[in-house]
């Protein structure tokens, strides 16, 4: 629930380029021949995975049924919501077709006469995410009476995201929310969250809001005297063994008061039920786990159940929780207590706490046959109920019904129930491409499920190796159907190189000895494979087509591992590589060179026993090219605040004519439009590719690390120093973009491929290109600057020269339906001039 803090830059205040509006373009450059107008998504799997089994429905009083189903990360959340007729099918009348696709999903609350609304957070530029609902009519269409055009949004200073919304008897909604700095860059990352209350009137408009709590709460309830009550914890805002727990009430200026503690580690759940008389219900422990019922005063009620108490005798089955449940407890329309612990499976208890033993068996739904792992119920209007489990042997989320009297109701999708298919869609990622001498494209990347998987044998695959003819198409003559991918999350592709022949060597990381369930695996070390022209590994290469290294000193024992981030070819078909590593020369950071032979093994005569190794700091090699003269340039960052530029002899020995003792350190500025507040912290820089120009000097790109706001291009001279005749005294300042790669067309210009952040979270923002003139000039009126719009999240990883006055850009963009797809755009250079 709780982000990881991460070291901030303090980076600007107000950023002016960060909107990225492009000048009017002329004719588009876009070759409208490749796939469909030019562009190409390729989604290569979908596969359901346990991650998002936590689908919740909605029961209507109408008889029909409303089903959120979440999805994408914790951050900026999406969802879907379904409306289901009597007999589940779907209620074409909402949304497109009965689905509502949502850009918000966080939390979902059902309104009185059929509204609703989902919360959430968006993308709030410098501070991260901001708070956000969204409230929408009956018919799944956003309610224009609420906030602007049917959302509210407000920020309270850092990241901030839902945590619950309580729906208040007079219409207002009760918010909490979490502000805290995960994955930001401009609040102190040493400053603690901070908790607040706010309440949002019907109209969507703030009204009041608290000022930090010290405190975490479960999901607010309104008593029927308009108190409100919490369970959680007042003096942390985190849940623990070692904090007290307690029943709390938020008072009318959104303080809180503790009402009772219940001591160290005692509630199973902070879920709350009241009833119609103010007395109030809860689970406490774990094993067993009881059913407890408090007076409105909070005291226990000794008239319930056994001293209070009704206490599940079943042993937990193995692998549950209490939370897997959802929800664990509620009423229904006569006040029976309904729970759902995975504990204590789902049974029924009257008002006074005895088991109904005309609920099901002996009080017990009858759910033998259903899978009850992260299963869900909630109350129909004829009490029964809408159970939402998940099923292994379908690999899909399953919805039936149970009646009142707690046994199956096939009235409802029939027998075998309703299927929904787990949303955690496919993340396929295009890291490199490259050019064959026919003309067609090879790509490479990831093609993987961001969850856990079902089970170990399903298909969820790591590697990806596809081939497009001219045409955009898949071609049918590599791999299988154009494709070939790995089962089983091990193998990572970062960048391919393609010979003459239409070889392909594919490189990144891996890990050798794959074991059965993904989550035990060792850390991933330096991987490399070598294919044939029609798909197949060539077994003559390493072991089997496959080459690991380790090229830490001492072993890669972190969870991140090693890997290769760039390779290229020598003149004799020698391979050499760079990337990162850990432990190197004592040091935690390594940046490694490695050299092959032809046939996948170390060339000993390189540096020391095959591999140089620079450490010091944060470093890691980003890009990699070999000169005629067999001397290699490297691409790094050192201590997270330089881009550096390394060059090697032939025999692995940094080149002492190269910059300062063989490693160029360019000085790069801020560029104008970039602020920063007083005393902040330079950004740092890697260096994301390079172009060897036929002087000996050499065009590299580089862009901010951690994807903050700045890119380059600069010019090096055959000496390592910047020639100033290029951009602005050598580096040519791209503002908001960020070049991944950079390749030079058939008049010498400099085409880009990277992205334009947006400041939200994670990998936020829109896929972009540019042109630079010889000189270092912006060209970039020419081409479209966003290929793929700012509808989805994308990002372009690579490019290249496609043939003629064709370039390729690849990478992938995030599209609600199926997740990341990759991504590839043809543009037809502009004429030379």
């Amino acid at each position: 629930m709780f982000k990881s803090r991460i070291l901030a830059f303090g980076l600007l205040t107000a950023f002016v380029a960060l909107s990225i509006a492009a000048p009017a373009n002329s004719a588009s450059p876009i070759d409208r021949n490749f796939g469909s107008g030019g562009k190409v998504f390729t989604n290569f799997g979908f596969t359901a995975v346990k991650v998002n089994a936590d689908v919740q429905t909605f029961p209507l009083t109408d008889g029909k049924t409303l089903v959120f189903q979440p999805y994408g990360d914790n951050g900026l959340k999406a969802a879907k919501v379904y409306r289901m007729n009597v007999d589940g099918s779907l209620d074409t009348t909402f949304g497109k077709n009965g689905i509502l696709l949502g850009d918000l999903g966080a939390g979902f609350n059902l309104l009185p006469g059929g509204k609703f609304v989902i919360s959430g957070a968006v993308d709030g530029g410098v501070n991260g995410a901001d708070v956000a609902l969204r409230r929408y009519r009956a018919n799944g269409s956003p309610d224009p009476g609420f906030g602007n055009g049917g959302l509210t949004r407000y920020d309270l200073g850092k990241a901030d995201h839902v945590q619950t919304v309580t729906v208040l008897s007079d219409g207002m909604l009760l918010v909490q929310a979490v502000a805290d700095c995960s994955n930001y860059r401009t609040c102190d990352p040493e400053s603690p969250t901070d908790d607040y209350l706010s309440l949002i009137n019907r109209s969507g408009k703030v009204v009041k809001k608290s000022k930090p709590l010290e405190g975490r709460f479960g999901e607010p309830v309104e008593t029927p005297d308009g108190k409100i009550r919490a369970l959680g914890r007042t003096g942390t805002d985190f849940f623990g063994s070692d904090v007290d727990e307690e029943l709390i009430s938020i008072n009318p200026n959104l303080t809180v008061t503790s009402i009772r503690n219940f001591g160290k580690n005692e509630l199973a759940s902070t879920d709350l039920v009241v009833n119609p008389d103010g007395s109030m219900v809860l689970l406490r422990g774990f094993n067993p786990t009881s059913v407890t019922k408090l007076t409105p005063a909070g005291g226990d009620d000794t008239g319930f159940g056994t001293g209070g108490k009704v206490t599940c005798t079943e042993p937990p089955p193995t692998g549950y929780s209490v939370g897997d449940g959802q929800p664990p407890l509620q009423l229904d329309h006569q006040n029976r207590i309904i729970v759902r612990g995975a504990v204590c499976d789902l049974f029924r208890l009257l008002p006074n706490g005895d088991i109904d033993t005309a609920f099901g068996t002996g009080g017990s739904a009858e759910t033998d046959a259903i899978s009850m792992l992260g299963a869900g119920a909630k109350v129909t209007r004829d009490d029964g109920l809408i159970l939402s489990s998940w099923d292994y042997q379908r690999s899909t989320i399953v919805l039936r019904k149970l009646g009142s009297d707690g046994l199956p109701d096939p009235s409802f999708g029939g027998p075998d129930g309703i299927e929904i298919l787990a949303t955690s869609a496919h993340q396929d990622v295009a890291n490199s491409i490259s050019t064959l001498r026919n003309g067609k494209l090879m790509v490479g990347g990831v093609s993987r499920c961001p969850g856990f998987q079902v089970s170990p044998d399903s298909k969820c695959s790591g590697l990806l190796l596809a081939r497009y003819g001219k045409n955009g198409r898949l071609d049918s003559g590599f791999g299988q159907g154009g494709k070939v991918q790995e089962t089983g999350p091990t193998l990572n592709i970062n960048v391919i190189r393609t010979g003459r022949t239409g070889n392909v060597i594919a490189a990144g990381r891996g890990v050798k000895d794959a074991v059965a369930d993904p989550r035990e695996e060792a850390p991933p070390i330096w991987f490399m494979t070598k294919y044939l022209p029609g798909g197949k590994l060539d077994t003559s290469f390493g072991d089997g087509g496959r080459v690991f290294t380790d090229p830490s000193e001492f072993g890669s024992d972190s969870s991140e591992g090693s890997y290769i981030s760039a390779i290229d070819f020598q003149r004799n078909g020698r391979i050499v590589a760079t990337g990162y590593a850990r432990d190197c020369g004592g040091a935690q950071f390594c940046l490694p060179v490695a050299r092959y032979l032809k046939d996948g093994r170390l060339d000993k005569s390189f540096a020391d026993d095959g591999i140089f190794r620079l450490a010091g700091g944060a470093v890691f090699g980003r890009s990699i090219v070999v000169q005629k003269d067999g001397r290699i340039l490297v691409g790094a960052t050192i201590d997270v605040k330089r881009l550096v530029v390394l060059r090697l002899l032939p025999n692995g020995k940094l080149d002492p004519s190269w910059g300062k003792g063989g490693i160029a350190r360019p000085k790069i500025k801020l560029a104008a439009r970039v602020k920063i507040r007083k005393n902040g912290n330079v950004p740092a820089h890697e260096a994301t590719g390079m172009i060897l120009l036929g002087n000996g000097s050499v065009l590299v790109s580089g862009a901010v690390d951690h994807a903050w706001r700045q890119g380059v291009v600069l010019k090096l001279r055959s000496d390592g120093s910047l020639d100033r005749s290029f951009g602005d005294r050598g580096v040519s300042y791209l503002g908001a973009f960020q070049p991944a790669a950079i390749v030079r067309d058939q008049c010498g210009r400099v085409d880009a491929a990277g992205r334009y952040p947006s400041g939200g979270i994670g990998e936020s923002g829109h896929a972009g290109l540019r042109i630079l003139s010889r000189s270092g000039r912006n060209a970039s009126g020419r081409v479209p600057r966003l290929p793929f719009g700012k509808s989805q999240v994308s990002n372009l990883t690579s490019i290249t020269a496609a043939g003629g006055n064709g370039i390729v850009a690849a990478g992938w963009k995030d599209r609600v339906s199926t997740g990341k797809d990759v991504a590839l755009v043809r543009l037809r250079a502009p004429g030379c001039r």
